[in-house]
């Protein structure tokens, strides 16, 4: 395997972690002991954080285009699939559920 196809795929394993595990919403042992939540998330965050990283290298690499390709999957992801964003009754939300939702 090629050292930028280990990167890539090391990059989308790791995903899941940065993404569910540090932010608090799933706790660290439920991610790596359930059989079933590390593939679905590695599946959901795994497959983005190639997409985003083989438009970027496609494109030319510019920091600049990467953050928005970022910006651009957190709302396709949070907004359009996940419709966190829309949803007042959303669990996470807690008190803001009511208050400072535009």
């Amino acid at each position: 395997m090629e050292r930028k196809t280990k990167t890539a795929v090391l990059l989308s394993f790791l995903s899941p972690f940065f993404a569910e595990v540090l932010s608090g919403s799933t706790p660290p042992l439920e991610a790596l002991l359930n059989p079933l939540a590390f593939p679905l998330l590695w599946a959901y965050y795994g497959a983005g954080v190639l997409l985003i990283r083989e438009a970027w290298v496609r494109w030319g690499r510019n920091y600049l285009r990467l953050m928005l390709l970022g910006f651009a999957y957190g709302i396709i992801e949070e907004g359009l699939v996940i419709k966190s964003w829309f949803n007042p009754k959303w669990p996470d939300l807690g008190i803001l559920g009511s208050y400072g939702r535009a």
